[in-house]
């Protein structure tokens, strides 16, 4: 399972790539609209921000800096680890100096299982699947990065291999939403 997490990251992180590269190192000094601060806002709060946080990125993004989640010059900076949303799903989150976040998750609520062999109530346990032999194939599983000026999400179709490559064999439908442009 880590090798198609991380392939689905890495997937989300291409999917984030295809920006141009001024915007990816620069974001002009922008004068905010109040629906523009609404949405940044309601986003950072949502990433579980605290409000001074969310102030100090704020401020940032209006002096036409990235927040550290955002700029490719701090990739590396920040600490990761794995937490549980309320719904069970596992999300890995990374936290940089500045207190901006990136969050990757793979949802398998609405994803449809196929087994070699028969699933049992056991195999599957709040939205990860484990367990079993041979492959388990996995379809329309919600790809989903957010950083603290991005969302990003994108389906995937992939199949674990148990004992051998694991793979991804479609990725549709990308959503990619810039908190304010």
């Amino acid at each position: 399972m880590k090798k198609v997490v991380a392939s689905a990251i890495l997937s989300a992180s291409l999917l984030l790539s295809v920006a141009p590269v001024s915007f990816a190192s620069e974001v002009p000094s922008v004068s905010f609209s109040s629906q523009d601060l609404d949405k940044i806002s309601e986003h950072l709060n949502d990433l579980g921000l605290s409000k001074e946080v969310q102030q100090s990125l704020i401020e940032k993004m209006k002096a036409g800096e990235l927040p550290d989640s955002d700029n490719p010059e701090k990739r590396g900076t920040g600490i990761t680890s794995e937490v549980e949303s309320p719904d069970g799903l596992k999300i890995q989150r990374t936290t940089f100096p500045d207190g901006s976040v990136i969050q990757s998750t793979i949802d398998l609520t609405n994803a449809k299982i196929k087994e070699e062999h028969v699933i049992t109530p056991n195999d599957v346990s709040g939205g990860y699947a484990s367990g079993g032999s041979g492959y388990r194939t996995f379809t329309n599983a919600t790809v989903r990065e957010e950083t603290s000026y991005v969302k990003a999400r994108f389906f995937a179709d992939y199949t674990l291999v148990q004992g051998g490559y694991s793979y991804i064999s479609d990725a549709y439908d990308p959503y990619i939403d810039i908190m304010a442009c």
